[in-house]
Parts: structure tokens; C-alpha cells; sequence
């Protein structure tokens, strides 16, 4: 489960390292507004759909592997 948690940050850690880049490279080439454009309208959103997507995907685990190990509590409870 700790290595689950620390998957998760992970992932922010990583999306928002991605982010960073991805608006530094386009506030450095700020002159061509075509990439800019591409980067802030195309590329940063993508990469916080796909970060988000991702967290939330780790926390569904979690929530599963809670509620199974809720039951199996509940039947050693319930067992002795």
C-alpha cells in the first residue's frame, strides 16, 4: 500500500515536472506564436489530462485494495 502512495505522488511529481518543461519551452520560443499556441493550447493539456488520469487511476486501486482487505477484516471478525 506505501508503494501505492508513493506511485501516486510519483505521477504529480512526473505531470507537473512535464508541465514545467513543456511552459518553459514555450515562454522561450514566445516570438512564434504558432508553437506557443500549439504547447499551451495543444500539449499542456494534454499532459494534465494524462497526469490526472493517471493519479486517479492509482487512487481506483487503492480504493480496491481497501475495500478488499475492509472484507477480509470484517470475515476474521466475524471467523473468530
Amino acid at each position: 500500500m506505501l508503494a501505492n502512495i508513493q506511485h501516486r505522488h510519483r505521477t504529480l511529481a512526473f505531470g507537473a515536472t512535464a508541465v514545467s518543461v513543456l511552459v518553459a519551452g514555450a515562454l522561450h520560443v514566445w516570438d512564434d506564436r504558432l508553437l506557443v499556441s500549439i504547447a499551451f493550447l495543444g500539449f499542456v493539456p494534454m499532459v494534465c489530462a494524462a497526469t490526472i488520469i493517471q493519479w486517479a487511476g492509482h487512487v481506483l486501486a487503492m480504493e480496491r485494495v481497501d475495500a478488499y482487505l475492509t472484507a477480509l477484516a470484517r470475515a476474521l471478525r466475524e471467523g473468530y
